[in-house]
């Protein structure tokens, strides 16, 4: 498909600042900026999460020596609205998340969490759930989305004029080898990624 037959929106982000922590060098709280790309058939849905700004103050230390241990746990509102549907079309309504440009896997992290390279803090990346709170178990990976995944499925031809779906983002630094004090320390923490809506 061609870019022609999408329509782009840019989300705004989800932003989480962090104490420093006291076994860190650095003096600086740490920021977590989430980014989401829509990209959307424009014969289908157009698709707009509702904007998220939140301020939390979290210990970053709670993370040290844990085992793939998610904190600062956000839940995301995804908007689907304005569907039309071609006569006789079928398909499962979806939605795909993709790492954007700039933002890689950590290694070790099974490809589940992320950053970009703007990223400043050290060891920490982001975690994308496929369900929210209080379903998320933020003590396993049993919920947590890789890139090129389908983070929400409807029914087969299934078919609506508008939907809300849910999604959720939090920090880790994922399994206990990453996750020691010196491998740890605060800064900025940002990721972007990419939501495109697929009927097919």
């Amino acid at each position: 498909m061609t870019w022609n037959n999408f329509k782009l929106v840019i989300v705004s982000f989800l932003l989480i600042f962090i104490y420093p922590m006291p076994w860190s060098y650095a003096d600086y709280p740490m920021a977590e900026n989430i980014n989401f790309i829509i990209r959307v058939p424009a014969s289908t849905c157009v698709i707009s999460p509702v904007n998220v700004m939140v301020l939390d103050e979290i210990d970053g230390a709670r993370l040290a020596e844990t085992n793939w241990k998610t904190i600062a746990l956000k839940d995301i509102e995804i908007n689907l609205h304005s569907c039309v549907y071609y006569a006789g079309s079928s398909g499962t309504p979806k939605i795909k998340i993709t790492a954007a440009a700039g933002t890689y896997a950590m290694s070790n992290t099974n490809n589940l969490l992320y950053r970009n390279t703007g990223s400043t803090a050290t060891g920490f990346g982001i975690a994308v759930f496929n369900t929210v709170s209080p379903a998320v178990d933020t003590s396993s990976t049993s919920q947590m989305v890789k890139s090129g995944d389908i983070i929400w499925q409807g029914s087969l031809n299934e078919k609506f004029a508008s939907r809300k779906v849910y999604i959720s983002t939090g920090v880790s630094c994922g399994p206990r080898a990453n996750c020691s004090p010196d491998k740890l320390s605060s800064g900025a923490l940002n990721a972007k990624f990419t939501l495109d809506f697929l009927y097919d």
